[in-house]
């Protein structure tokens, strides 16, 4: 559901954070990279990932909507 394109904003702003992205589907966007936010990413996503491994949530939504994140970084 939504949650899997939350895991894919946080996909692309982990990424963003780390090596910074200056263009997005050709318009300029400017992200720099910022270790306080990639921490907080990081940490965020980490959380997320242990609470999808309750019952009833998909871990494979997660997982997908963040790899999707991550490939919407290298458009």
């Amino acid at each position: 559901g939504f949650s899997g394109i939350i895991y894919g904003l946080f996909g692309f702003l982990l990424l963003s954070s780390f090596y910074g992205k200056s263009y997005f589907l050709g318009k300029e966007i400017g992200l720099k990279s910022d270790f306080e936010v990639h921490k907080m990413s990081k940490t965020i996503c980490f959380i997320g990932l242990i609470f999808s491994f309750l019952p009833g949530v998909s871990l494979l939504g997660h997982i997908s909507g963040f790899i999707a994140g991550c490939f919407l970084f290298l458009i």
